[in-house]
């Protein structure tokens, strides 16, 4: 089912993802030289970094394979993308149990400056824990402490996609992040004991 759309591609509603484990990578595009003579290495940041993830499946009976079959199908290979998130970090380990925080201005590409928390609070946010800006999945470096008047600085990873306008709401709880899958071909198997099983599914994130 369509639910949106995105840079001219459709958001497809992805299935029970409780059915699935995901394993997630974290990407940093750089690259390491070493002096053959000297062994000395020089390392290049490039400025890039990105989530992969791969997807595995448990046996299932045809009522549930089907919809993942309708949803493979429908995002018709690379060209559309879906959102996916981690139903166990549902929500933060962090105090904040909020909905008022907004997006104001970007420092570097992994710092953040946000409004709207509870003033002069320690650790609203912990280590590890997710937000969601727009279609975007980050996660949170340092603990977080707001000033008296409820702002903060979050260092996140990977880099900001965007530019949100200053005001954007920013998700806490069941965050997600946009993905395309990383090849175009899906493929499933069932057998006469009427299950059905997927391959591991490689995703990348919808850049």
């Amino acid at each position: 089912m369509i639910i949106g759309t995105f840079n001219g591609a459709n958001i497809i509603q992805c299935p029970n993802s409780r059915l699935i484990e995901v394993a997630v990578t974290a990407h940093d595009a750089t690259s390491v030289s070493q002096s053959p003579w000297s062994g000395a290495t020089s390392v290049y940041n490039w400025a890039a970094q990105w989530w992969t993830l791969s997807i595995a499946f448990p046996a299932m009976t045809r009522a549930q394979a089907q919809p993942w079959q309708a949803f493979l199908l429908e995002l018709q290979g690379n060209t559309n993308v879906f959102l996916i998130g981690n139903l166990i970090e549902a929500r933060p380990l962090g105090s904040y149990a909020g909905t008022g925080m907004t997006f104001q201005s970007a420092t570097t590409l992994n710092s953040i400056v946000v409004a709207g928390l509870p003033a002069s609070a320690n650790n609203l946010f912990l280590p590890g824990d997710s937000i969601q800006i727009g279609y975007r999945l980050y996660k949170i470096l340092e603990a977080v402490n707001s000033n008296g008047t409820g702002g903060a600085t979050l260092s996140i990873f990977p880099q900001l996609r965007d530019t949100p306008a200053a005001g954007t709401p920013i998700i806490t709880t069941n965050t997600q992040g946009l993905f395309r899958l990383a090849k175009p071909d899906r493929e499933w198997s069932y057998s006469v004991k009427a299950l059905y099983t997927f391959p591991t599914l490689q995703a990348m994130e919808a850049l």
